[in-house]
């Protein structure tokens, strides 16, 4: 498995970066999983209790009868304002910090090894959230911050000796 992906994305203006992502070690990167799963969870708890009991790939579950159950009795409402909740009374910007400490764009880091964001970060972001938006996305993917696909297969299978 690789330690680091690259990848690229365009600002506001047209102009294309080069970013890369490093994986985050796995206690630092715990935290930042059960920060993301806080903001989810309890909105979306039937629906993720339902795909992690299936046993299928998120792909599947969405495309299955049990799927379109699931997304159907959510109360997207009450959804939206609990994740929006969330996302207020939690401190997103040492979470973006957290989330961004391994990345870097156009060969400069982005966050510094004492967490505190860089100049190049304030370069980059100014006026500019999407692109902030699209890395975020990107680190937390890569990262498997938000294992869904991972833990939809079902538990591991104990094997005979």
């Amino acid at each position: 498995m690789d330690n680091s992906k690259q990848f690229s994305l365009v600002d506001s203006a047209g102009e294309s970066h080069s970013y890369v992502v490093v994986a985050h070690e796995p206690m630092p990167g715990w935290g930042i999983m059960m920060e993301l799963a806080a903001m989810v969870s309890d909105p979306l708890a039937s629906a993720l209790g339902a795909l992690l009991s299936s046993g299928q790939s998120v792909e599947s579950f969405l495309d299955s009868d049990a799927g379109a159950q699931a997304i159907e009795g959510l109360d997207l409402q009450n959804a939206g304002e609990r994740i929006s909740h969330q996302l207020r009374t939690t401190d997103s910007q040492k979470l973006i910090r957290s989330i961004l400490a391994h990345v870097s764009r156009d060969g400069e880091k982005l966050v510094d090894s004492n967490g505190s964001i860089t100049g190049a970060f304030n370069l980059a972001y100014t006026r500019n959230y999407g692109e902030m938006v699209k890395a975020v996305w990107e680190a937390v993917k890569f990262n498997g911050f938000l294992p869904l696909e991972s833990i939809s297969g079902g538990v591991a299978k104990t094997q005979e000796a």
